[in-house]
């Protein structure tokens, strides 16, 4: 790579990777073309995408004790693989946390679950310190069972939070591991096979960025197979109209693709995967960031020395800046965020799935900007868990879209959300968010509203069902929880699959007639008790992609909510959804 770094590319050039070939270490984009003209870094023959690796191959193994083998690196390692796939940072404990039991300072703290005999000191600690934090601390004083942080975590230290320790050898316990003496200079790992690393392609990520672009305009970075780097997949700095198009980006430390202070870009048709701070961070105005798939990221057990970078980190996408279009991405499997967006952009066409995974208190899609704006619709959101593991709450706590901190003048439409362990909307500490004619699906609260700010909020035209009589926090699933307001409702559907119950909140429990009267909400809103029979079920059907989609009964019968029947083939518009009511639902399949 070093002869293209240092060549000075004019517009029009286009510079080709062998397809097929690997190259180790950073590709340098210092270019400049015209618009007519860029400058193009692509792939070229037959095969597969050209790769940039990120590591380097570890050889000279010896045996050090039992299944641990160790051998002689030169150069820091912050991740290990073995025959391509990643394995883990020796940690202790093995799986989940240990706990904080006392608090002596901000930076000091006794937990019974430490071996009272050993010393941790230079160990790292990765410390849930509240719902959505994972703090990265060095421990500089071990006594008994009691340790010492470098510096106070954000959120304070408390009791009954979780942690847990790395960067020890005595910590490498098991198969799939491994440990990194910087002293030493030595690295130890233990194979998951548990046989000699001389067997496998062992490598160790040391090369920080996979390609840089810095100071670039009108520049295409397209085709490459980006692996194992230490930082970051792509990064880009102080560069305009640069497309980054169908790249695989596997592997790196920090995000798949980190881009600071740029405009009129397009990063599309990029796969990202086991990112482990996030998928991408972006900070650009005016660009389009499309038809990308994010997944896998930040997984608790992938979790190495560099924690999630951020102690909010693991969001799948963060993008920052006004006037973006975030379209048609799929969203798969995050540790806390799906997207997290900032200024007013539109956020549309996208099907996020999985979120929360680890974390809580956050949401598929999440905002919390002053005056941030924005247009979020037809996005069809799946599963926004949550976990409480490692943290004092005692539920999980995701939602579907939450609007949070201050944001202002966001319209929520046409957008479906299915199964939120909290509110499939929550509107928080904001003002003039109009909220119209979305489909939910399954939530603990349809709807959360809480202290507002600014001009009154609208919600109209929704769609709300709920799926359960009962909770693990609340008594039952509510369509609406009411706090400190300045909103109005009307003109919503609210189903139930069972017998009428106080399925609203405000300061108490309010049956549907009571929450027209005595909140003076949705005076032009329906309210429907189904009466299903024995063999009859609900099920939601959804089409998250470009084109229509056809459902075929294959023998169930089945109505929509206004009681109509369905044909024996039914159509969904691409981004919507259809609720059904019926026997044998299960039996209904999309038609290829």
């Amino acid at each position: 790579l070093q002869k293209v770094n240092e060549y000075e590319f004019k517009p029009g050039d286009t510079i080709f990777f062998k397809r097929g070939d690997v190259w180790q270490g950073t590709l340098k984009v210092q270019a400049t073309g015209t618009k007519e003209n860029p400058v193009v870094f692509m792939q070229y023959g037959n095969g597969n995408n050209p790769v940039i690796l990120g590591s380097e191959r570890i050889t000279g193994w010896k045996q050090h004790s039992g299944n641990i083998y160790k051998a002689s690196v030169n150069m820091p390692v912050g991740q290990v693989f073995v025959d391509g796939k990643r394995v883990r940072a020796a940690r202790f404990p093995d799986e989940g946390y240990i706990y904080v039991d006392s608090v002596l300072n901000e930076t000091t703290f006794s937990s019974s679950e430490l071996d009272k005999n050993f010393d941790y000191t230079g160990t790292r600690w990765y410390g849930r310190t509240i719902y959505w934090h994972g703090v990265l601390r060095d421990v500089t004083a071990s006594d008994s069972q009691i340790l010492t942080l470098d510096s106070a975590p954000e959120r304070d230290l408390g009791p009954k939070e979780g942690f847990f320790l790395m960067n020890k050898l005595e910590f490498l316990t098991q198969p799939g591991e491994w440990f990194y003496d910087e002293g030493a200079k030595l690295l130890y790992l233990w194979t998951p096979a548990g046989n000699s690393p001389s067997r496998y392609q062992v490598t160790a990520s040391v090369h920080a960025h996979g390609i840089v672009i810095d100071g670039s305009n009108h520049v295409i970075v397209e085709g490459f197979d980006i692996r194992e780097q230490d930082e970051n997949g792509i990064l880009m700095a102080g560069s305009s109209s640069v497309e980054i198009r169908n790249n695989i980006i596997t592997y790196p430390d920090r995000y798949g693709i980190l881009a600071k202070e740029g405009s009129n870009c397009i990063i599309t048709g990029n796969e990202i995967s086991k990112a482990n701070a996030g998928g991408m961070q972006l900070s650009l105005t005016k660009s389009v960031i499309s038809e990308n798939i994010i997944k896998k990221i930040a997984f608790f057990n992938e979790i190495g020395i560099k924690g999630t970078t951020a102690s909010n980190g693991g969001t799948a996408a963060e993008i920052s800046g006004a006037g973006n279009t975030i379209e048609y991405n799929i969203i798969e499997d995050s540790n806390y965020n799906g997207l997290f967006y900032r200024g007013a952009s539109v956020i549309r066409y996208n099907y996020i799935k999985n979120t929360c995974l680890y974390k809580d208190d956050g949401g598929a899609i999440y905002t919390n900007t002053s005056g941030s704006g924005g247009y979020i619709h037809n996005n069809i959101i799946l599963n926004s868990i949550g976990n409480s593991e490692g943290y004092i709450g005692n539920r999980a706590l995701a939602e579907g879209i939450y609007i949070d901190r201050a944001a202002q003048n966001v319209t929520v439409e046409n957008n479906t959300i299915i199964n939120t362990t909290d509110a499939a909307i929550k509107l928080h500490e904001i003002g003039n968010i109009n909220v119209k004619s979305n489909t939910i699906y399954n939530a603990r609260y349809g709807f959360y509203c809480h202290r507002f700010k600014g001009e009154p909020s609208l919600i109209r035209d929704n769609l709300v069902f709920l799926v359960s009589d009962t909770d693990d926090y609340e008594p039952r699933q509510l369509f609406a929880r009411l706090g400190t307001y300045s909103l109005s409702f009307n003109h919503n559907s609210y189903v139930i699959p069972f017998k009428s119950l106080p399925a609203f909140r405000e300061d108490k429990y309010l049956t549907f007639t009571e929450w027209q009267q005595q909140v003076e909400q949705d005076a032009d809103s329906r309210y429907l008790e189904l009466d299903l029979k024995q063999n009859e079920s609900h099920r939601i059907f959804y089409n998250a992609s470009k084109v229509d989609k056809g459902f075929k009964l294959n023998g169930a019968s089945a109505k929509n909510l206004e009681g109509e029947t369905i044909p024996g083939t039914f159509y969904l518009k691409p981004y919507t959804s259809v609720i059904l009511v019926g026997e044998k639902l299960d039996e209904i399949k999309e038609v290829d």
